[in-house]
């Protein structure tokens, strides 16, 4: 399986609804964190998202890998439940990094109508079982490819490669994120909890939260040919953006704040 992590092979992304950055129609931003020029570096969230592959910048200090919602559920039997069948599992699925540049992974996969805590295993090394919205520690990781997987659900697998190139790290930390990109129109769970989350809340909530959102790609996943709307219900809509974000806050308060956003996201 590791040989075929070998060759990451960019992908083309077919008739998609729609495509952006920022939209001049957005709210603005809320610009509380200082201007980070190594961010420019960052490929977008269009790149990402085509050929589900992130290659970070010697310059980042940490990069958060966003595991999305419904990991639990198998692509070759319940494909329609994912958010997207591109980065399905892992946002980005294939990360690569320099030497020197740790990696967390942030479990967004949310427990309604039941708990889905994953054990996620980034080559040799393990995390403890993680509840929602919670995440793992810091790996730091030789050079190589090192595959990403879980205990629980193994058709999830990702990969970070480490390159030979020695990282020059800032206090730059950067991730993805996935959001509804409309207001969705149930924002409550199973219990009655609201989530607020689309991309016009999070454009005001990541600044304020010290992330810095650095682009989006809007795009259209509806492949439930029994569900009313033609999406799942669980992921509420099928228009969805893929965020990336940076952050120069400490790792402490962008793992607190990505806690937050994504208990506010709508996805459950």
């Amino acid at each position: 399986m590791l040989a075929a992590l070998l060759v990451i092979l960019p992908t083309i992304l077919l008739e998609p609804s729609y495509s952006s950055s920022l939209s001049p129609s957005s709210p603005p931003l809320v610009n509380t964190i200082p201007s980070n020029p190594s961010s420019t570096e960052l490929p977008s969230a269009s790149s990402i998202y085509q050929t589900e592959t992130m290659k970070i910048p010697a310059s980042v200090k940490t990069v958060l890998i966003y595991a999305a919602n419904e990991l639990h559920e198998d692509i070759k039997t319940e494909k329609h439940k994912l958010i997207s069948d591109r980065n399905p599992y892992f946002v980005p699925k294939n990360t690569i990094v320099s030497n020197g540049t740790s990696v967390v992974i942030h479990n967004a996969d949310a427990p309604w109508d039941s708990p889905h805590p994953h054990i996620f295993t980034v080559g040799s090394q393990k995390s403890d079982k993680l509840a929602w919205a919670i995440n793992t520690q810091e790996f730091r990781l030789a050079p190589g490819i090192h595959e990403i997987s879980t205990d629980d659900s193994p058709w999830a697998i990702g990969s970070v490669q480490v390159t030979s190139e020695t990282a020059r790290p800032t206090n730059l930390i950067v991730g993805t994120f996935y959001t509804p990109t409309m207001q969705v129109a149930n924002p409550k769970d199973n219990d009655g909890g609201t989530h607020p989350g689309n991309l016009a809340y999070y454009m005001q909530e990541f600044p304020m939260n010290g992330l810095r959102i650095e682009s989006t790609y809007n795009f259209t996943y509806a492949s439930c040919s029994d569900c009313p709307d033609k999406f799942w219900p669980d992921n509420k809509s099928s228009n969805h953006t893929l965020i990336v974000w940076s952050s120069t806050q400490p790792l402490s308060d962008v793992l607190v704040a990505l806690t937050k956003l994504t208990m506010a996201n709508a996805y459950i």
